[in-house]
Protein backbone atom coordinates (compact mmCIF):
# COMPACT_ATOMS: atom_id res chain seq x y z
CA UNK A 1 0.00 0.00 0.00
CA UNK A 2 1.61 3.00 -0.97
CA UNK A 3 1.65 6.43 1.55
CA UNK A 4 -0.97 8.42 -0.51
CA UNK A 5 -3.63 5.08 -0.23
CA UNK A 6 -2.80 4.77 3.51
CA UNK A 7 -3.47 8.72 4.12
CA UNK A 8 -6.96 8.27 2.22
CA UNK A 9 -7.61 5.74 4.01
CA UNK A 10 -6.17 6.42 7.73
CA UNK A 11 -8.98 9.35 10.15
CA UNK A 12 -7.39 12.62 10.70
CA UNK A 13 -5.35 12.21 14.39
CA UNK A 14 -4.66 15.78 14.72
CA UNK A 15 -6.43 18.65 12.99
CA UNK A 16 -4.64 22.52 13.16
CA UNK A 17 -6.49 25.12 11.97
CA UNK A 18 -4.97 28.21 11.27
CA UNK A 19 -7.26 31.25 12.06
CA UNK A 20 -7.03 34.84 10.61
CA UNK A 21 -8.94 37.02 8.32
CA UNK A 22 -5.76 37.13 5.36
CA UNK A 23 -6.07 33.35 5.49
CA UNK A 24 -9.23 33.37 3.47
CA UNK A 25 -7.57 34.56 0.53
CA UNK A 26 -3.76 33.01 0.74
CA UNK A 27 -2.16 29.95 2.14
CA UNK A 28 -0.27 29.98 5.62
CA UNK A 29 3.57 30.70 5.03
CA UNK A 30 5.63 27.81 4.38
CA UNK A 31 8.07 28.83 7.72
CA UNK A 32 4.73 29.46 9.36
CA UNK A 33 3.88 26.01 8.30
CA UNK A 34 6.69 24.44 8.90
CA UNK A 35 7.51 25.98 12.11
CA UNK A 36 4.01 24.76 13.84
CA UNK A 37 4.16 21.18 12.73
CA UNK A 38 8.13 20.40 13.81
CA UNK A 39 6.55 22.36 17.29
CA UNK A 40 3.83 19.55 17.47
CA UNK A 41 6.30 16.68 16.40
CA UNK A 42 8.07 17.38 19.20
CA UNK A 43 5.21 17.64 21.73
CA UNK A 44 4.16 14.08 20.53
CA UNK A 45 7.84 13.04 21.12
CA UNK A 46 8.26 14.65 24.84
CA UNK A 47 4.09 13.30 25.89
CA UNK A 48 5.71 10.24 25.30
CA UNK A 49 8.41 10.15 26.71
CA UNK A 50 6.80 11.61 29.89
CA UNK A 51 4.67 9.23 29.94
CA UNK A 52 7.59 6.20 29.80
CA UNK A 53 9.11 7.81 32.82
CA UNK A 54 12.00 8.73 30.76
CA UNK A 55 12.31 12.46 30.63
CA UNK A 56 15.36 12.59 33.02
CA UNK A 57 19.22 13.21 32.04
CA UNK A 58 19.80 12.62 28.28
CA UNK A 59 16.53 12.26 26.60
CA UNK A 60 16.58 10.31 23.11
CA UNK A 61 14.02 8.64 21.37
CA UNK A 62 14.94 4.95 19.85
CA UNK A 63 15.11 4.66 16.14
CA UNK A 64 11.85 2.20 16.27
CA UNK A 65 10.28 4.79 18.38
CA UNK A 66 10.60 7.92 17.11
CA UNK A 67 9.40 6.07 13.66
CA UNK A 68 6.09 4.74 15.26
CA UNK A 69 5.68 8.46 16.48
CA UNK A 70 6.41 9.93 13.23
CA UNK A 71 3.22 12.11 11.99
CA UNK A 72 2.68 13.28 8.33
CA UNK A 73 -0.03 15.29 6.34
CA UNK A 74 -2.77 13.39 5.18
CA UNK A 75 -4.15 16.96 3.22
CA UNK A 76 -5.47 20.66 3.79
CA UNK A 77 -8.32 22.55 3.10
CA UNK A 78 -9.79 25.87 3.45
CA UNK A 79 -11.25 27.23 6.15
CA UNK A 80 -9.21 29.57 6.96
CA UNK A 81 -5.99 26.87 6.71
CA UNK A 82 -6.78 23.44 8.24
CA UNK A 83 -4.21 21.01 8.53
CA UNK A 84 -4.63 17.06 8.97
CA UNK A 85 -2.50 15.03 10.72
CA UNK A 86 -2.31 11.16 10.70
CA UNK A 87 0.30 8.44 11.79
CA UNK A 88 3.19 7.37 9.38
CA UNK A 89 2.80 4.04 10.05
CA UNK A 90 -0.70 2.22 9.27
CA UNK A 91 -1.05 -0.59 12.22
CA UNK A 92 -4.06 -0.26 14.48
CA UNK A 93 -1.05 -0.36 17.27
CA UNK A 94 0.52 3.03 16.52
CA UNK A 95 -2.50 4.60 16.00
CA UNK A 96 -3.72 3.17 19.47
CA UNK A 97 -0.51 5.11 20.89
CA UNK A 98 -0.81 8.50 18.77
CA UNK A 99 -4.98 8.64 20.14
CA UNK A 100 -3.55 8.10 23.92
CA UNK A 101 -0.68 11.01 23.09
CA UNK A 102 -3.14 13.11 21.47
CA UNK A 103 -5.20 13.46 24.10
CA UNK A 104 -2.59 14.44 26.66
CA UNK A 105 -1.05 17.28 24.13
CA UNK A 106 -4.15 18.96 23.46
CA UNK A 107 -4.92 18.91 26.88
CA UNK A 108 -1.23 20.16 28.02
CA UNK A 109 -2.15 22.82 25.04
CA UNK A 110 -5.05 23.50 26.53
CA UNK A 111 -3.83 24.86 29.73
CA UNK A 112 -2.26 27.28 27.45
CA UNK A 113 -5.27 28.79 26.26
CA UNK A 114 -6.98 29.20 29.23
CA UNK A 115 -3.49 30.71 31.20
CA UNK A 116 -3.09 27.98 33.27
CA UNK A 117 0.12 26.32 33.45
CA UNK A 118 1.74 27.30 36.41
CA UNK A 119 -1.53 26.47 39.64
CA UNK A 120 -0.19 22.85 39.88
CA UNK A 121 1.79 24.38 42.53
CA UNK A 122 -1.21 24.28 44.82
CA UNK A 123 -0.76 22.13 47.99
CA UNK A 124 -0.53 18.51 47.83
CA UNK A 125 -3.34 18.36 50.41
CA UNK A 126 -5.56 20.34 47.91
CA UNK A 127 -4.48 18.08 45.17
CA UNK A 128 -5.56 14.94 47.56
CA UNK A 129 -8.90 16.37 48.15
CA UNK A 130 -9.92 17.05 44.60
CA UNK A 131 -8.94 13.53 43.60
CA UNK A 132 -10.25 11.84 46.29
CA UNK A 133 -12.91 14.10 47.89
CA UNK A 134 -16.01 12.95 45.76
CA UNK A 135 -18.88 9.68 45.92
CA UNK A 136 -19.64 10.43 42.56
CA UNK A 137 -15.26 9.61 41.40
CA UNK A 138 -15.30 6.31 43.47
CA UNK A 139 -19.00 5.35 41.74
CA UNK A 140 -17.19 6.24 38.29
CA UNK A 141 -14.36 3.86 39.23
CA UNK A 142 -16.59 0.83 40.54
CA UNK A 143 -18.93 1.09 37.11
CA UNK A 144 -15.72 1.29 35.16
CA UNK A 145 -14.34 -1.60 36.94
CA UNK A 146 -16.87 -4.19 36.63
CA UNK A 147 -17.42 -2.64 32.73
CA UNK A 148 -13.57 -3.66 32.19
CA UNK A 149 -14.03 -7.19 33.69
CA UNK A 150 -17.54 -7.68 31.39
CA UNK A 151 -16.84 -6.38 27.91
CA UNK A 152 -12.33 -7.32 28.17
CA UNK A 153 -10.88 -10.14 27.88
CA UNK A 154 -7.48 -11.16 29.18
CA UNK A 155 -5.87 -10.74 25.77
CA UNK A 156 -7.98 -7.40 25.50
CA UNK A 157 -6.04 -5.91 28.73
CA UNK A 158 -3.27 -7.31 27.60
CA UNK A 159 -3.37 -5.25 24.47
CA UNK A 160 -4.91 -2.45 26.76
CA UNK A 161 -1.67 -2.12 28.80
CA UNK A 162 0.58 -2.15 25.74
CA UNK A 163 -1.33 0.40 23.98
CA UNK A 164 -1.42 2.75 27.22
CA UNK A 165 2.67 1.90 28.26
CA UNK A 166 1.25 -0.10 31.06
CA UNK A 167 3.52 -3.49 32.62
CA UNK A 168 0.93 -5.87 32.25
CA UNK A 169 3.20 -8.30 33.98
CA UNK A 170 3.71 -6.08 37.14
CA UNK A 171 0.33 -5.07 38.03
CA UNK A 172 -0.20 -7.33 41.25
CA UNK A 173 -2.99 -10.76 40.87
CA UNK A 174 -3.72 -13.27 38.38
CA UNK A 175 -7.41 -13.28 38.03
CA UNK A 176 -9.11 -10.96 35.31
CA UNK A 177 -10.61 -8.45 37.86
CA UNK A 178 -7.67 -8.29 39.31
CA UNK A 179 -5.81 -6.79 36.69
CA UNK A 180 -8.99 -4.67 36.16
CA UNK A 181 -9.06 -3.34 39.07
CA UNK A 182 -5.19 -2.25 39.53
CA UNK A 183 -4.99 -0.86 35.71
CA UNK A 184 -7.59 1.64 36.95
CA UNK A 185 -5.40 2.00 39.78
CA UNK A 186 -2.31 3.17 38.00
CA UNK A 187 -4.12 5.16 35.94
CA UNK A 188 -5.64 7.02 38.83
CA UNK A 189 -2.39 7.19 40.62
CA UNK A 190 -0.86 8.72 37.50
CA UNK A 191 -3.71 11.09 36.21
CA UNK A 192 -4.84 9.74 33.32
CA UNK A 193 -8.53 8.16 34.44
CA UNK A 194 -9.82 10.35 31.60
CA UNK A 195 -7.44 8.47 29.06
CA UNK A 196 -8.38 5.52 30.20
CA UNK A 197 -12.48 6.28 29.95
CA UNK A 198 -12.01 7.58 26.90
CA UNK A 199 -9.73 4.17 25.65
CA UNK A 200 -12.17 1.64 26.80
CA UNK A 201 -15.34 3.36 25.19
CA UNK A 202 -13.89 3.77 21.90
CA UNK A 203 -13.24 0.19 21.86
CA UNK A 204 -16.22 -0.85 23.25
CA UNK A 205 -19.09 1.89 22.51
CA UNK A 206 -21.87 -0.57 23.95
CA UNK A 207 -20.23 -0.44 27.47
CA UNK A 208 -22.41 0.80 30.40
CA UNK A 209 -20.81 3.48 31.37
CA UNK A 210 -22.30 5.90 32.97
CA UNK A 211 -20.81 9.04 30.46
CA UNK A 212 -23.10 11.42 32.22
CA UNK A 213 -21.90 10.73 35.29
CA UNK A 214 -17.93 10.82 33.93
CA UNK A 215 -18.69 13.61 32.07
CA UNK A 216 -19.30 15.57 35.38
CA UNK A 217 -16.03 14.65 36.66
CA UNK A 218 -14.27 15.00 34.13
CA UNK A 219 -14.75 18.61 33.51
CA UNK A 220 -15.25 19.17 37.58
CA UNK A 221 -11.57 17.87 37.66
CA UNK A 222 -10.05 20.20 34.66
CA UNK A 223 -7.47 21.51 34.53
CA UNK A 224 -6.15 22.02 38.02
CA UNK A 225 -7.15 18.39 39.03
CA UNK A 226 -4.65 16.79 36.07
CA UNK A 227 -1.01 16.90 37.47
CA UNK A 228 0.12 14.59 34.48
CA UNK A 229 -1.06 17.65 32.44
CA UNK A 230 0.18 20.19 34.26
CA UNK A 231 3.43 18.35 34.26
CA UNK A 232 3.61 18.16 30.30
CA UNK A 233 2.68 21.72 29.62
CA UNK A 234 5.62 22.79 31.74
CA UNK A 235 7.35 19.96 29.60
CA UNK A 236 6.73 21.66 26.47
CA UNK A 237 7.10 25.37 27.31
CA UNK A 238 9.69 25.26 24.51
CA UNK A 239 7.41 24.25 22.07
CA UNK A 240 4.61 26.28 23.25
CA UNK A 241 6.69 29.62 22.82
CA UNK A 242 7.90 28.28 19.34
CA UNK A 243 3.88 28.37 18.35
CA UNK A 244 2.83 31.81 20.38
CA UNK A 245 5.44 33.32 17.87
CA UNK A 246 3.50 32.52 14.94
CA UNK A 247 0.72 34.81 16.00
CA UNK A 248 1.03 38.37 14.69
CA UNK A 249 0.04 40.27 12.05
CA UNK A 250 2.91 39.61 9.51
CA UNK A 251 1.99 36.12 9.36
CA UNK A 252 -2.00 36.61 9.04
CA UNK A 253 -2.17 34.24 11.61
CA UNK A 254 -4.78 35.23 14.88
CA UNK A 255 -5.19 31.98 16.64
CA UNK A 256 -3.78 28.22 15.92
CA UNK A 257 -6.59 25.66 17.29
CA UNK A 258 -5.62 22.10 17.87
CA UNK A 259 -8.25 19.24 17.63
CA UNK A 260 -8.04 15.49 18.06
CA UNK A 261 -11.87 15.01 15.96
CA UNK A 262 -12.03 11.17 16.85
CA UNK A 263 -13.39 11.99 20.51
CA UNK A 264 -15.86 14.52 21.70
CA UNK A 265 -13.06 16.75 23.97
CA UNK A 266 -12.74 20.09 23.35
CA UNK A 267 -9.61 21.17 21.57
CA UNK A 268 -7.33 23.94 22.49
CA UNK A 269 -6.72 27.14 20.29
CA UNK A 270 -3.07 29.28 21.18
CA UNK A 271 -4.33 33.15 19.97
CA UNK A 272 -2.88 36.51 21.27
CA UNK A 273 -3.86 36.09 24.46
CA UNK A 274 -1.91 33.46 24.72
CA UNK A 275 1.23 35.01 23.37
CA UNK A 276 1.70 37.54 26.16
CA UNK A 277 0.84 34.90 28.67
CA UNK A 278 3.68 32.49 27.73
CA UNK A 279 5.92 35.82 27.74
CA UNK A 280 5.12 36.13 31.35
CA UNK A 281 5.76 33.04 32.26
CA UNK A 282 8.70 32.79 34.84
CA UNK A 283 11.37 29.66 34.93
CA UNK A 284 9.17 27.01 36.31
CA UNK A 285 8.99 24.65 38.64
CA UNK A 286 6.70 21.33 38.79
CA UNK A 287 5.45 19.12 41.06
CA UNK A 288 5.80 15.16 40.55
CA UNK A 289 3.43 12.16 41.86
CA UNK A 290 2.99 12.15 45.77
CA UNK A 291 6.04 9.32 46.63
CA UNK A 292 7.80 8.18 49.55
CA UNK A 293 11.47 9.15 50.34
CA UNK A 294 14.12 7.81 53.13
CA UNK A 295 17.21 9.43 54.10
CA UNK A 296 19.64 10.70 56.99
CA UNK A 297 19.42 14.44 58.03
CA UNK A 298 22.92 16.14 57.72
CA UNK A 299 21.82 19.55 57.53
CA UNK A 300 18.98 22.26 58.92
CA UNK A 301 18.50 25.37 57.00
CA UNK A 302 16.13 27.49 59.40
CA UNK A 303 15.57 30.43 56.73
CA UNK A 304 14.21 27.81 53.98
CA UNK A 305 12.14 25.59 56.05
CA UNK A 306 14.13 22.90 54.37
CA UNK A 307 16.85 20.30 55.66
CA UNK A 308 19.47 18.09 53.47
CA UNK A 309 18.61 14.46 53.24
CA UNK A 310 21.02 11.46 52.56
CA UNK A 311 18.97 9.10 50.60
CA UNK A 312 19.19 6.07 51.84
CA UNK A 313 19.67 4.72 47.80
CA UNK A 314 22.19 7.26 47.57
CA UNK A 315 22.53 10.46 46.42
CA UNK A 316 21.48 13.61 48.30
CA UNK A 317 18.20 16.01 48.69
CA UNK A 318 16.89 19.02 49.89
CA UNK A 319 13.65 18.57 51.19
CA UNK A 320 11.01 21.77 52.17
CA UNK A 321 8.26 22.21 54.55
CA UNK A 322 5.53 23.97 55.41
CA UNK A 323 5.91 25.84 58.78
CA UNK A 324 4.11 23.34 60.73
CA UNK A 325 5.86 20.13 59.63
CA UNK A 326 8.70 22.27 59.83
CA UNK A 327 8.77 23.12 63.78
CA UNK A 328 7.53 19.72 64.63
CA UNK A 329 10.77 18.31 62.80
CA UNK A 330 13.05 20.81 64.75
CA UNK A 331 11.76 19.64 67.83
CA UNK A 332 12.86 16.10 67.31
CA UNK A 333 15.52 16.72 64.53
CA UNK A 334 19.55 16.00 65.38
CA UNK A 335 22.06 15.03 62.62
CA UNK A 336 21.86 11.63 61.91
CA UNK A 337 17.87 10.85 62.33
CA UNK A 338 15.99 8.83 59.96
CA UNK A 339 13.65 10.17 58.08
CA UNK A 340 10.96 8.59 55.88
CA UNK A 341 9.02 11.43 54.35
CA UNK A 342 5.81 12.00 51.77
CA UNK A 343 5.58 14.58 49.23
CA UNK A 344 6.38 15.44 45.74
CA UNK A 345 9.94 15.98 43.70
CA UNK A 346 10.30 19.50 42.76
CA UNK A 347 11.18 19.42 38.73
CA UNK A 348 12.84 21.98 36.88
CA UNK A 349 11.25 21.55 32.84
CA UNK A 350 11.17 23.51 30.18
CA UNK A 351 14.08 22.49 28.43
CA UNK A 352 15.11 18.79 26.97
CA UNK A 353 15.60 17.26 30.21
CA UNK A 354 13.41 17.26 33.14
CA UNK A 355 15.96 17.65 36.61
CA UNK A 356 14.74 17.37 40.14
CA UNK A 357 16.16 20.16 42.21
CA UNK A 358 14.16 19.01 45.44
CA UNK A 359 11.14 17.36 47.54
CA UNK A 360 8.43 19.26 48.74
CA UNK A 361 7.15 17.46 51.84
CA UNK A 362 3.71 16.86 52.92
CA UNK A 363 4.31 14.08 56.11
CA UNK A 364 7.30 12.61 57.59
CA UNK A 365 7.99 9.59 59.98
CA UNK A 366 11.10 9.65 62.58
CA UNK A 367 12.94 6.47 62.80
CA UNK A 368 15.89 6.49 65.36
Amino acid sequence: MTTSMTSQLQPTLLQIRFVGPQLDTRRIPIYELAQVLTATQSIFNKTYLLSQDRFRGRVALRDAERQRLSLQLAGSRRGSDIYDLIPSLGDNNTRTLLETISLSAVEALDRYSYNNVLPINETATQTLQQNNDTDNLQAILVDLRENIVEYFSTSDLKDLCFDLAIDYDSLPGDAKSDKSREIIVYMKKHNRLEQLINYCTRLRPHMKLNLQSTSSWTKNSQPVGNQNASLLAIVILAEAMKLVQRINTKTGIDSIEFQAPFTQIDGATISESTREYVKQLPKVEALGDIQNIHGTITKLDLEANSIELVLREGGRMPVFFNNIEFERLRANAKRGLVLSVTGQPIFNVGGDTLNISGFKAISFDTFQ
